[in-house]
Formats: C-alpha cells, sequence, structure tokens
C-alpha cells in the first residue's frame, strides 16, 4: 500500500496497482480513500489486513 497525495494506492500481483476508492476498518463505516488518509498514518510498505 501506498499514498499519492490523498490518493490510496493497492500493490497487486503482478506489479498490477489499484487506486482505493472507498475503505471500511472492521467495525467502522465506509469512508473514502481521502478520508481514511486524513486520519490514518501510512508508513511504506504497510499491509491492511
Amino acid at each position: 500500500m501506498f499514498s499519492e497525495g490523498r490518493r490510496l494506492m493497492a500493490v497487486c500481483g503482478g506489479g498490477a496497482v489499484l487506486e482505493l476508492l472507498e475503505v471500511q476498518v472492521e467495525g467502522r463505516k465506509r469512508v473514502s480513500a481521502a478520508d481514511f488518509l486524513n486520519g490514518f498514518r501510512l508508513e511504506p510498505g504497510e499491509r491492511l489486513g
């Protein structure tokens, strides 16, 4: 996972990259990727389960 500005990206098999538009943390409501990044510090290479 990595971010580019207010965009959240996920690296997939074969080097493909997907842009995540929304994220839902377990037990929380779904939010836009931009709002998620406002309140969450993403470390380089971090994985979300």
